[in-house]
């Protein structure tokens, strides 16, 4: 069993998108490096809200969104920086094998480059 968690570990690190795992509680059971290094977080976040992490009222209510309703939801966000990057979040819940409780996993995609070449396609 720890050969497979290292495994999945090892793969969720070597992602380019930002993973998250969340618990039916909606506390993160697991984040990737690319999360980290997206959202800047230095921390040991496990076991906390994407609110209590992030302070992100908009993507709190879409992963307790994906957990209630068990649908999958795809979302833009501009997050609130100076830099105004743009964010693409795909979620899905999903029940773990070994119960019913259900989680959720959130996929995020960097689009702020994407976004800043159209925009600038657009003024040419």
């Amino acid at each position: 069993m720890l050969q497979v968690q290292s495994q999945q570990e090892t793969v969720f690190n070597s992602m380019v998108e930002g993973l998250l795992v969340l618990d039916g509680q909606g506390r993160i059971q697991l984040a990737n490096r690319a999360f980290a290094t997206l959202f800047g977080v230095t921390a040991d976040i496990r076991g906390k809200t994407v609110l209590e992490v992030l302070r992100l009222h908009e993507l709190a209510e879409l992963a307790g969104r994906v957990l209630r309703q068990g649908h999958p939801v795809e979302h833009e966000l501009r997050l609130p920086e100076a830099d105004g990057r743009w964010i693409q979040v795909n979620a899905a819940a999903f029940a773990h094998g070994d119960g019913p409780q259900p989680g959720a996993i959130l996929v995020f995609h960097d689009l702020t480059r994407l976004r800043n070449w159209n925009g600038r396609a657009r003024n040419l």
